[in-house]
């Protein structure tokens, strides 16, 4: 394989361990297979990294369960790699040491049910990181403050765990970043009051379901022009936020959480979409009648 840079069978129902003659490929495409075991340090020594470019080890989508780190990881500027280790079947914590992998640009690990602990904040240290999205798992905990390093972050995903705590004001100082989806968490406190102009690149803004978030939304988030997809509902925040659709502006009122239990709701919304389907039913009857 010295010859070989792409190595591309996803989709194909593979079985067995994660071959380490696999380790010197440039383009690893692995994902939505059945490959067990654990992904071993080979993968991640610079000497099968570099040659320049961003490499691709693509492994989501198979049963994994660990992530195996060498002893000690150099990096030098002309080596980078995009891990993308989602819906796999990694277990326990995240481990610290991933902030040891100067060199990661995107950090996926979503929907790994089994991942659980806090988040480490050794990940602030990885200076080129461009994507990281943790959600979906169990993590708990608090959103390191350290986060608000990664100077390079264009994508921040920590939906649908059980973060706790204030988020950290850091993050609306990213000038990159232009996705925060940090929804269905038990997320408190207020948003920050003053928004630094490095915020200018968010685009998308996801706070729904965290009844603990209160507060008036600060005035800053209107000055942020490209912000085109704010979600606020569900949470104790107050107020309106102007979001330019189109070049209009639309208010978007914000809702907070119904004492109704959820299923009320729902039967509520069937009741609803009875009404409309019989009354569309009856203008229909008339259309046709003779």
């Amino acid at each position: 394989l010295r010859t070989l840079s792409l190595f591309d069978v996803m989709y194909n129902n593979i079985t067995g361990t994660l071959p380490t003659q696999l380790a010197n490929l440039q383009q690893l495409r692995l994902q939505h297979n059945r490959i067990t075991g654990t992904v071993a340090e080979q993968f991640f020594l610079t000497t099968n990294i570099g040659g320049g470019g961003n490499r691709k080890l693509q492994l989501q989508g198979n049963l994994l369960t660990a992530i195996t780190l060498p002893s000690s990881v150099s990096f030098t500027n002309n080596s980078s790699m995009s891990l993308f280790l989602g819906n796999n079947l990694l277990e326990g914590n995240i481990p610290t040491r991933l902030g040891e992998l100067k060199y990661l640009t995107v950090l996926r690990l979503e929907n790994n049910r089994l991942l659980n602990g806090t988040i480490p904040a050794e990940l602030g240290s990885l200076t080129l990181l461009e994507d990281l999205w943790l959600q979906g798992g169990q993590l708990s905990g608090s959103i390191p403050t350290e986060l608000g390093k990664l100077e390079t972050l264009i994508s921040l995903r920590l939906f649908g765990a059980s973060l706790n705590g204030s988020i950290p004001s850091e993050l609306f100082g990213l000038s990159r970043l232009e996705r925060l989806e940090l929804q269905h968490n038990n997320l408190s406190g207020v948003l920050p009051g003053s928004l630094s102009e490095k915020a200018e690149s968010l685009k998308v803004l996801r706070l729904w379901d965290n009844p603990n978030l209160v507060g008036t939304v600060p005035v800053g988030f209107t000055l942020l022009s490209n912000l085109k997809n704010a979600h606020f509902e569900f949470t104790g925040l107050k107020g309106s936020i102007d979001i330019v659709v189109t070049q209009r502006i639309r208010r978007l009122p914000l809702t907070r959480r119904s004492s109704a239990p959820n299923g009320s709701l729902i039967v509520l919304d069937l009741i609803m979409l009875w009404i409309v389907l019989v009354v569309v039913n009856a203008v229909t009857e008339q259309c046709v009648a003779p």
